[in-house]
């Protein structure tokens, strides 16, 4: 993939989550004028092209020339009244700017009245082009119905827009894999004209691209946000942005590469994850009647739709955001000023605090929802006998998080340019104590799904954890996780996680898990847990300890003989801090003073033994299990 192409692409990789292509936000008092906002690529940005404007009926409106910038980027406005019932696009001329080469093909796009209602950005591309050429070639009056038989030749996802939203996404689709397909025909019409043949017959074509890495994007994002509430931020940190593009000069700017990254990361993020998690949605539809009960059908559509126009908003105002971002032009542009002059008015502090307040009840549960994370969690486990599926919940969990970044991100721009109303911090804190009990919910699911796999009376060693994660050996060792490490790599995963969205240094997480059979049920509840460093003997005890007890829905899988099944786990975990570097060992400290059980004394020498380093980048976990042999 070009990097130019990644750079520039990647601003605009926003998530348009199931059932939110609906509605608008604006009043019925359309203005006279309206803005168009888009960006044309042919396997990297065409720069320096024309933009031509055609109404619905094919009638030209207007060509602006040489109108797209240098990452593609356009922004033309026209009379309302021509485009509100559709429009139609063709970009034409212009090069590529990495090389210069001159652009011969014509790229086009059918924009339908619900897009034009919804002011999205257009991506004029491959893709577009691509059902441009059905509609002409078929007559298809019908635009969201070409889009869907395009979408599924293409082998992509049909909820998403090939205009808006799946464009960027390079794992279903690469401009530059179709690009390279199409260099083997003499124009991008002819190779069009095969695709479309090919469509007839049947046949399916993918231009499938690499997934782009996942890193720690979300951690940088809130870090900026969290840690730079209520001044300029700098490195890596986001926020600002109108103050970034403005400055102290009346002549706007591109803000810095690095900010400009940590702008677009959290999109980038959100689009990964929207891509599996749908892959999950359509499971759970096809199931959903044969896993739910009742109460649970209602409760799961009631969360699903509950926060439909909430993401609406935030997605076009953020979509916005960035378009503002890329398209940073003179001071002599006008359309350019009335898009963020429109943009500015539309950021309303306290409609913005209740979207966030909402996203936080739904998530969390209140006193009017049950939590949407339970719920989640719970279908998980309930597909957990089945395959390894933590990773639906992890994704669920993950995109609302970066949906509440968002959030905060809209309200930090705003709440800057204010003379007046609650300081930066006092959103910054609402964000975080809605992060802290959402985190407390999804390690509490995570957990419970890690235990349910462990009932060897249920699962028959034949749970995909087993081996590879989170396995008791059945044995007189009895220890859990047989492995030179401990880790349990889902787990690392999770503690990452809800260490991105609180803003939290890298930690270590000891797990002790007892294992619910033959052994009274509170007996590691008290539990101690006392980390002592080799080299200095300096003796740690944890910032925080929670001791839950997994309550797991049925799944159907159930012995009918035997009560045991419901026997999983009671564990305690224990959060460190801030612990200087080297190598620790556990304090033996749970034999000396926890009482002895049958004989029994809480944690084998395997674990007491065993030398703990914490990771300096990364969260850590040790997981360990009461010794039942000894």
């Amino acid at each position: 993939m070009h990097r130019k192409l990644k750079n520039c692409l990647n601003v605009f990789l926003i998530l348009f989550l199931l059932g939110c292509g609906s509605g608008s936000d604006n009043s019925d008092n359309e203005p006279s004028t309206y803005l168009i906002m888009g960006i044309a690529t042919a396997g990297e940005p065409v720069s320096g092209a024309d933009v031509s404007v055609f109404d619905e009926d094919g009638s030209l409106v207007r060509t602006f020339t040489a109108e797209t910038k240098e990452n593609g980027t356009f922004l033309v406005s026209v009379d309302y009244g021509a485009v509100q019932y559709g429009y139609y696009l063709e970009i034409t001329g212009g090069r590529f700017e990495s090389s210069g080469t001159i652009f011969n093909d014509v790229l086009k796009a059918n924009v339908n009245a619900s897009l034009v209602k919804e002011r999205r950005m257009i991506h004029v591309g491959y893709a577009s082009t691509l059902v441009s050429e059905f509609i002409s070639r078929y007559g298809e009056t019908d635009f969201d119905a070409a889009e869907a038989v395009v979408a599924e030749f293409l082998t992509i996802p049909v909820s998403q827009g090939l205009l808006t939203d799946i464009n960027f996404y390079y794992t279903d689709f690469s401009e530059s894999e179709f690009s390279s397909a199409a260099s083997g025909y003499s124009s991008l019409d002819d190779f069009n004209t095969f695709l479309l043949n090919e469509l007839e017959l049947g046949h399916k074509h993918s231009f499938s691209g690499e997934p782009m890495p996942k890193g720690a994007l979300a951690a940088a994002f809130a870090k900026g946000l969290v840690e730079g509430a209520g001044q300029q931020i700098g490195d890596r940190a986001t926020g600002w942005v109108l103050d970034e593009i403005f400055g102290e000069s009346n002549e706007p700017s591109v803000p810095t590469g690095e900010i400009l990254d940590a702008i677009t990361d959290v999109s980038n993020e959100i689009k990964e994850i929207r891509a599996e998690l749908e892959k999950f949605q359509v499971q759970i539809s096809q199931s959903l009647q044969l896993i739910l009960t009742q109460t649970e059908r209602n409760e799961y559509t009631t969360l699903v739709t509950s926060l439909s126009s909430s993401i609406v908003k935030i997605q076009r105002l953020h979509d916005t955001l960035l378009f503002i971002t890329v398209h940073a032009a003179g001071s002599d542009d006008e359309d350019w000023k009335m898009l963020v002059s429109d943009f500015e008015k539309q950021l309303n502090i306290i409609e913005l605090e209740e979207i966030l307040r909402q996203f936080q009840r739904v998530m969390s549960g209140s006193t009017d929802t049950s939590s949407a994370i339970n719920l989640w969690g719970n279908i998980n486990i309930k597909y957990a006998f089945s395959k390894q599926n933590h990773q639906a919940l992890f994704n669920q969990f993950e995109m609302y998080a970066n949906l509440q970044l968002i959030t905060l991100q809209l309200i930090l721009e705003k709440r800057h340019k204010s003379k007046t109303g609650m300081p930066a911090s006092y959103y910054v804190d609402l964000y975080l104590e809605g992060m802290k009990k959402q985190s407390e919910i999804f390690m509490s699911r995570v957990e419970a799904m890690m235990a349910v796999s462990q009932n060897t009376r249920l699962y028959n060693n034949s749970h995909p954890y087993r081996d590879t994660d989170w396995f008791v050996s059945i044995s007189a060792s009895h220890t859990l996780l047989n492995s030179s490490t401990r880790e349990s790599a889902v787990l690392a995963e999770a503690d990452n996680l809800v260490a991105n969205y609180l803003v939290i240094e890298p930690e270590l997480t000891v797990r002790l898990a007892l294992p619910m059979i033959l052994v009274p049920d509170n007996w590691i509840k008290d539990a101690p847990m006392v980390l002592v460093h080799q080299e200095t003997s300096a003796e740690y005890v944890p910032d925080t300890t929670y001791q839950y007890s997994p309550e797991l829905p049925l799944t159907g899988h159930e012995p009918t003989d035997s009560n045991l099944w419901k026997q999983y786990w009671f564990i305690n975990r224990y959060v460190f801090n801030d612990l200087p570097a080297g190598t620790y060992r556990i304090k033996n400290s749970i034999n000396s003073t926890m009482p002895v059980y049958h004989g029994m004394q809480m944690i084998h020498n395997t674990y007491l033994e065993y030398d703990i380093i914490p990771a300096s980048n990364r969260q850590s976990n040790v997981l360990i299990t009461t010794y039942l042999n000894q």
